[in-house]
């Protein structure tokens, strides 16, 4: 460096000077993979197909999810106890576990009266009997109150067994291991189905 004074006389001096570059940034460890989600349970009375109205609110929020990510989908796993297992044929055309999902489905997809309009394309199911692969997670709708005669849910050991999963399958990840037998949803059966009450 250089200095001048009034008077014109200058002086010099120089300084080493080192600069360090900056640290490199800790690298930031990669997000968690997605994985997909297992929502609140379904709950059926004994030998009963019927969605009541607390699952309707379920779905209700479930669609909503599914309307915020547009590349999702949902599996719909059914199941049953042993004791209806053993009456099919004798009061039901189906085995509950699979009508019990063939009716949510519905629920989830008709678009009319209190039944949601998702893509049916966007659900694939699974009716596994009383195999038990996944947690079972319920809310209020396991003690639901009566809607009409022999409707209740009830709180009991069984109940695990008349329910319906839900799951949300983000795209590109795997499917969870409870509900590795799903498959397409069967448009015709669901769609004969209507607005189920």
């Amino acid at each position: 460096g250089t200095v001048t004074e009034a008077l014109n006389a200058t002086a010099n001096c120089s300084v080493d000077l080192t600069i360090k570059a900056p640290a490199a940034p800790a690298p930031q460890a990669p997000p968690p993979p997605a994985k997909a989600t297992q929502l609140d349970d379904i709950i059926f009375a004994p030998n009963n197909s019927r969605v009541n109205n607390c699952a309707k609110r379920i779905l209700e929020d479930l669609y909503k999810q599914m309307a915020a990510d547009p590349d999702s989908t949902v599996i719909l796993v059914g199941h049953e106890d042993e004791k209806e297992a053993r009456s099919h044929g004798k009061k039901h055309a189906r085995h509950l576990d699979e009508e019990r999902v063939l009716n949510t489905a519905a629920t989830l997809t008709a678009g009319t009266g209190t039944c949601q309009k998702l893509e049916l394309s966007r659900v694939q199911v699974a009716w596994v009997g009383t195999k038990q692969d996944a947690e079972f997670k319920t809310r209020s709708c396991e003690t639901s109150v009566v809607e009409r005669k022999g409707q209740e849910a009830g709180s009991d050991s069984n109940a695990k067994n008349r329910r319906v999963e839900i799951w949300i399958v983000p795209k590109g990840v795997a499917m969870p291991e409870a509900a590795a037998s799903a498959h397409a949803a069967p448009e015709k059966a669901i769609k004969a189905k209507g607005c189920p009450r």
